[in-house]
């Protein structure tokens, strides 16, 4: 009894041991987030690149770091998408001199379907 007792417990002990082993790659060896705005490294994707021309065409003259939103960099456009959806698609009461054109209204619209990230 006492053997049985004695290998039950072992057995318990390696398969805990066991258990805790993780040899999941994505765990073991952790890549950049794909979509970092801020990673030189990662592609824009063609629906950013997009939007990103319109903004600085468009609104960087006023949203330079003096006017809040600041969209000068990638990320800030990025982290601002819902209010450039709601302030240029929406209410169309931006840029001050006018309305986007349809187009460029189009363009905005398609980066934040396809999910408003740095690579879309």
């Amino acid at each position: 009894m006492l053997k049985i007792k004695l290998l039950s417990g072992i057995g318990l002990l390696i398969l805990s041991i066991v258990g805790c082993y993780n040899d999941k790659e994505e765990l073991l060896y952790p890549t950049a987030n794909a979509n970092d705005c801020s990673n030189p490294a990662i592609q824009k994707g063609p629906k950013f690149t997009a939007v990103e021309s319109i903004i600085n065409s468009k609104c960087v003259l006023c949203h330079n770091g003096n006017e809040s939103p600041n969209l000068t960099t990638a990320c800030n456009i990025v982290n601002e998408w819902s209010d450039i959806n709601y302030r240029c698609v929406v209410l169309k009461n931006m840029p001050q001199n006018g309305p986007l054109p349809t187009t460029e209204q189009d363009a905005i619209t398609a980066w934040v379907n396809a999910g408003h990230k740095y690579t879309d």
